[in-house]
């Protein structure tokens, strides 16, 4: 990208005053409103360019250290690092997907710095000062001047977390249908009420990825009572059988929600 607006202001140039310059593909002086550049021998128009874009870029000089970062990359690490200070990454902490740290001397862009060339496909986490982390996927490139001189890099880090996040829903989704099927077929087999309970504890906790589970039915004489359970006390079952928020004629009952019971509250009846 940096060649190719480099190439384009100068042409303009050329046209204006005749004889051709030589351009570097990093970025100009000229601080836009929303991102942030250190002084360097660049473009005005690649800068503002990459304010206006909705994806997180950054430049670093040859030796790692930030030179240009725009608002979206801002806002992906939740900080405005010090240009010219910060070095390889402006994000917090960085760490592996699977939950390592990754120094950012280590990082890809440190990579990509390093071996002049680009590191693309590896997956990272930035850690905010807030403590929020956003999974990522970062594009270092390295930048060389028309004579092949090596200037620095750029990256542009794609958030990955709607992406996770539809990820996790369909992985959810995919075991509730798993835990179904199971279901299904050992309902169908099943010889004794005792087998059909232990194949619903088992569905429902597959579903659900809980811990604890109950099969509570209608006596007769409509009092609830536990007809097989798991990770439940005897104490607790105790306590509460024979409640319940549902009355004998619900045909439907819908599932009471609480998302946390400690800060929930829950009135002694």
């Amino acid at each position: 990208m940096g060649n190719a607006l480099g190439s384009s202001a100068a042409a303009e140039n050329t046209a204006e005053s005749g004889a051709s310059e030589p351009h570097h593909p990093s970025l100009t002086d000229d601080k836009g409103a929303t991102g942030a550049a250190l002084a360097m021998p660049a473009f005005p128009a690649a800068e503002s360019l990459m304010d206006l874009l909705p994806a997180a870029i950054y430049t670093t000089d040859p030796g790692g250290r930030i030179t240009y970062y725009n608002a979206a990359a801002a806002k992906l690490w939740g900080c405005r690092p010090e240009l010219g200070k910060s070095q390889f990454c402006g994000s917090w902490q960085l760490y592996h997907p699977d939950g390592t740290l990754m120094p950012h001397e280590l990082c890809p862009m440190a990579i990509a710095l390093r071996e002049r060339r680009p590191v693309y496909g590896i997956e990272a986490v930035a850690e905010r000062p807030d403590g929020t982390r956003v999974p990522f996927l970062p594009y270092p490139t390295p930048l060389f001047d028309d004579t092949g001189g090596f200037v620095g890099a750029v990256n542009m880090l794609v958030d990955l977390s709607e992406h996770k996040r539809w990820e996790a829903w369909l992985a959810r989704r995919v075991q509730e249908q798993a835990a179904l099927y199971r279901f299904t077929d050992r309902l169908y087999r099943a010889a004794s009420r005792r087998e059909t309970f232990e194949a619903a504890l088992d569905a429902i906790i597959d579903a659900l990825s809980c811990d604890r589970a109950s099969v509570l039915l209608l006596d007769g004489r409509g009092v609830m009572r536990f007809a097989a359970s798991r990770g439940l006390s005897k104490r607790y079952r105790r306590a509460a059988e024979g409640h319940s928020p549902w009355t004998p004629e619900a045909t439907n009952p819908q599932p009471v929600v609480i998302e946390d019971a400690q800060a929930a509250d829950l009135r002694r009846s």
